[in-house]
């Protein structure tokens, strides 16, 4: 008591309470512990610490570090589930069933009741359409589904190489998915193929004779032996000169 020297015992007390426990940054290790932030580097340092203040066998060193250790798997485990949670929305997660207001059907149908409308998205007149769509049905194995008719495929088809358009906007005009659109566009292409080896191929399979828009033509000595267009079907076009070569 009063203001003489500290006895044995203060001095020790002072002693403990001073050197070893003032050596170590509980604050920094009081937020670390409760905000669940640290690293796996900080909690091995964290270890050393403890381990040279209180010893291995400490129960006190025991159940910090068991503390510790929970914390982590805990981090781990929290770090894994953000991970699979943002997988899951960016590739598992399918978006709802989209129900459009005008079909694809309805809108090919719309669009094959008026001749200029029917011109402008599919480049032919309705009964062009009707034609080709009873060939392809026919005889080159165009069918329907379920989930779409074949003439909303044909009609999908002839919107996308007509005007053109790619697939992302046929995917918006038909409400389809681009895996349907993408699809659908090479069965008819499929059929429209094998169309085209019987329609492109000579009348005169032997070429015994020259087409006589090409044996007449001016410029015929310079094709000597020419047969002319394959389909037997001639184009005059006017070449600039630019591009003559």
């Amino acid at each position: 008591m009063g203001t003489g020297p500290s006895g044995p015992e203060e001095e020790g007390d002072e002693e403990t309470s001073g050197s070893d426990w003032d050596g170590l940054n509980w604050e920094g290790d009081t937020s670390s512990l409760s905000d669940g932030t640290s690293s796996d580097e900080a909690d091995d340092e964290r270890y050393k610490e403890l381990e040279e203040l209180f010893g291995k066998d400490n129960l006190v060193f025991e159940g910090i570090k068991i503390y510790i250790d929970t914390r982590r798997r805990r981090r781990k485990l929290l770090k894994k589930a953000i991970i699979l949670g943002a997988y899951h929305d960016i590739y598992l997660s399918k978006q709802p069933y989209r129900v459009p207001v005008e079909t694809g059907l309805q809108w090919v149908e719309r669009q094959l009741r008026n001749a200029n409308s029917c011109y402008n998205m599919f480049r032919m007149q309705p009964h062009v359409f009707e034609s080709l769509h009873q060939r392809l049905v026919s005889s080159y194995g165009l069918k329907s589904t379920k989930k779409m008719s074949s003439r909303e495929a044909l009609g999908m088809f002839l919107y996308m190489v007509g005007p053109p358009q790619p697939v992302r906007q046929a995917e918006n005009r038909f409400e389809r998915s681009m895996e349907t659109v993408s699809r659908k566009f090479h069965e008819v292409l499929s059929c429209v193929t094998q169309l085209a080896k019987d329609i492109i191929c000579p009348k005169d399979p032997t070429f015994s004779s020259v087409h006589k828009k090409v044996a007449n033509h001016r410029s015929a000595p310079a094709f000597n032996n020419a047969i002319g267009a394959i389909d037997g079907t001639h184009v005059k076009v006017v070449v600039p000169f630019s591009k003559a070569g």
